[in-house]
């Protein structure tokens, strides 16, 4: 679990510096707000 931890939040180069955490939930809060 603690392996996931760090490479879900590492910042990567190919996602212009975010985590891979910061895309998947603001992609998830914007299809949320298109479902409602």
């Amino acid at each position: 679990e603690r392996a996931v931890n760090l490479i879900n939040n590492r910042p990567r180069k190919c996602l212009d510096y975010q985590t891979p955490n910061e895309v998947f939930y603001k992609g998830r809060s914007d299809s949320d707000a298109i479902q409602t």
